[in-house]
């Protein structure tokens, strides 16, 4: 996935100031073009949920929207209308689009406005699959909780876990990968071995863990979606 630029959230205790209240409304799209993922404006509508959700996961930020919020044109989305958004009382706006491309995929871009000052604060873009939107999105929420809070944010975050089925000679355990937020679920591994000790790798692309074959150890390598599934050291 090839990115570009974003911003937002901020964090609050006892001492701290309130949390600020931002706006996400829906994200605009030029054309409204099907995908194997949905249409591109039912996509923008997922893509303001989840950064809503996320947002609203943190201690420092209060969203708005999308359904409170008002519908932008695209052109909008990079050149927003100041005045109207004020009158929501929030700080800061999220827009943006989602827009297809020649090639099949999606460019998702991202904005952070601050309302008070009229202007843009930040920007992110991302060039993905249709089936990728919800990475973008966390992507996004990201940026704006890192530009906002000033800290790095967590939602991207996938985690990795051993899932556990059955009972006795029928247990199975399988390798199992879901986002920070509990969605994407999905197996890696398909439960014919006993498996320990899932790691992702440092870019997240791929994933290592222990097979135990034969009563021995095995460490062995596979992408996420469990394809290209290959012992780590040869012969092994």
């Amino acid at each position: 996935m090839a990115l570009a630029g974003l911003l937002l959230p901020a964090a609050a205790s006892a001492q701290e100031t309130a949390p600020a209240v931002i706006i996400v409304p829906q994200l605009a799209t030029p054309e409204n073009v099907a995908t194997p993922a949905g249409d591109t404006r039912l996509i923008a509508r997922y893509v303001a949920d989840v950064i809503t959700a996320d947002l609203r996961s943190t201690r420092e930020l209060v969203p708005i929207g999308p359904e409170n919020a008002r519908v932008y044109s695209y052109p909008e989305a990079t050149a927003p209308s100041f005045a109207l958004w004020r009158k929501t009382g929030a700080k800061t706006l999220v827009t943006g689009f989602v827009q297809s491309r020649s090639d099949g995929r999606l460019t998702i871009g991202c904005y952070l406005h601050d309302l008070s000052g009229g202007r843009e604060i930040a920007r992110k873009g991302f060039v993905v699959t249709p089936a990728e939107w919800r990475r973008a999105a966390h992507r996004c929420s990201d940026a704006v909780y890192e530009k906002l809070v000033g800290r790095p944010g967590w939602f991207d975050t996938r985690i990795a876990y051993v899932a556990e089925s059955g009972a006795g000679p029928d247990r199975v355990k399988r390798i199992a990968l879901m986002d920070s937020d509990g969605t994407a679920h999905r197996y890696v591994t398909a439960g014919d071995t006993t498996v320990l000790a899932p790691r992702l790798a440092p870019g997240g692309e791929r994933i290592a863990y222990v097979s135990m074959t034969g009563g021995q150890a095995h460490i062995r390598l596979a992408d996420l979606e469990g394809s290209q599934d290959r012992a780590l050291l040869p012969g092994t």
